[in-house]
């Protein structure tokens, strides 16, 4: 191994990944040929980021090494980053194949079925890891990740207690015992091992949001978001769409039996109000509990600036929307209406901002953008010509204002399964 080889991989290790390239290019240049530096460097530039580069690098080195395990290896890893699932599980496959001995393989195929939410194949992987390596961190936690999903809470614990007893200073244990924790209702075992990954490792932003997760987890009005996301997380991301169809679907079938059957009658509009409530909490709730956040002096650090300002944003709707609402209650006639009329459209126009706020990078923030916009160019329509010209065009466009925002919901449910490639 040539020296400059030597010290790219060690400044690699050590996280100095922009000194450990520079090494890189000077070990290619006096190997232009060698698979494995080509793999080495692929890894380096896919933590720096430069993921295009590094998949040329990758497939560089599988081209001039085919039957180097570790050169399929890269490549996973390199796919993976770029949220190819599928196919950096398929280049995996290929490493194992040519060595069914190593358990940072396992370790990564058992993570990969983790992000596509297969619990039973991560959960195998994660154990054929550990025949090899019993005390290998990765594949233990991802094994305790996969019980836990699978329903065997006390299993998962003791997995990971097995961990943070071999390596007390990895912070994704850390990181997995919080999440446990916070499941099992043990807010300040959570909030503990939160802050010391981020101790270990201050960048780590999941560890961030853990620490929000606990915070809002001492309020009761967090408690129904917090339990229902983590039973949604169990069943997997295809009941956040299923879910809203069947309860929407329902609402619709009691509706018009509700038209056919008096008795039904005085129960509609109570069933129709707990149907909106239910979307508006379930949707809302952690971005309105951010904005207490701000005042707090452990989650105004903790929160990223894209939850603050979104946590602004919809607090101030939502309180404006409400008290439009109240107007109405306390003055059913005249200026109350208005009220009542403005104050809805405000609260529904939470529904997309809080979709943009939690869309992840890529095609789904833009395609957020793009339909939150136009529901507030919609809203904004409908208040100009409330005073120029009232009338029949007025409340269609109020309507629409309330269809627009009603779909941009549904634009968010659905978005949110996708993986936008990097």
């Amino acid at each position: 191994m040539s020296p400059n080889l030597q010290r790219a991989l060690l400044l690699m290790e050590q996280g100095r990944h922009h000194l450990a390239l520079a090494e890189f290019r000077n070990a290619l240049a006096e190997e232009p040929d060698n698979g494995f530096i080509h793999s080495s460097m692929a890894v380096c530039l896919s933590v720096a980021g430069e993921l295009d580069q590094a998949e040329l690098e990758a497939r560089q080195g599988i081209a001039l090494a085919p039957d180097l395990d570790f050169a399929h290896y890269a490549l996973a890893v390199v796919l993976r980053t770029r949220n190819r699932l599928a196919e950096a599980i398929e280049a995996l496959n290929a490493a194992i194949g040519l060595d069914p001995d190593d358990p940072d393989y396992w370790s990564l195929l058992a993570l990969l079925h983790c992000q596509l939410e297969r619990w039973q194949p991560a959960l195998e992987a994660a154990e054929r890891g550990l025949e090899i390596d019993g005390e290998h961190v990765e594949c233990l936690n991802a094994r305790a990740l996969a019980l836990r999903m699978l329903g065997r809470t006390d299993n998962a614990r003791q997995v990971i207690a097995g961990a943070l007893a071999r390596d007390p200073e990895d912070p994704f244990t850390h990181l997995n015992a919080g999440y446990a924790a916070l499941d099992g209702g043990d807010r300040k075992a959570a909030m503990h091992h939160f802050r010391e990954a981020l101790r270990i490792d201050p960048s780590m932003e999941s560890a961030r949001e853990g620490v929000v997760a606990a915070l809002k987890a001492a309020n009761p009005l967090y408690y129904l978001p917090l339990r229902f996301s983590f039973w949604l997380e169990k069943k997997g991301k295809r009941w956040g769409v299923i879910l809203p169809i069947a309860l929407l679907i329902g609402v619709q079938v009691f509706t018009r039996l509700g038209d056919e059957v008096p008795a039904l009658e005085p129960f509609m509009e109570p069933v129709i109000y707990s149907y909106v409530g239910f979307v508006l909490l379930t949707w809302n709730a952690t971005h309105l509990l951010d904005f207490l956040l701000i005042l707090h002096p452990v989650g105004r650090h903790a929160l990223l600036p894209r939850r603050k300002w979104g946590a602004v944003v919809l607090a101030g709707l939502t309180a404006t929307g409400v008290a439009g609402i109240l107007w109405f209650l306390a003055d059913r006639d005249g200026w109350g209406i208005i009220g009542l009329v403005f104050g809805a459209q405000l609260v529904f126009l939470t529904l997309p901002v809080a979709g943009f706020v939690r869309a992840q990078q890529g095609w789904p923030r833009k395609l957020h953008g793009a339909v939150t916009g136009t529901c507030v160019a919609i809203v904004l329509l409908t208040v100009v010509m409330a005073f120029a010209a009232p009338g029949p065009t007025w409340f269609t466009l109020w309507t629409g204002s309330l269809i627009a925002c009603g779909v941009a919901t549904w634009v968010g449910i659905v978005s949110a399964r996708a993986r936008p490639t990097r």
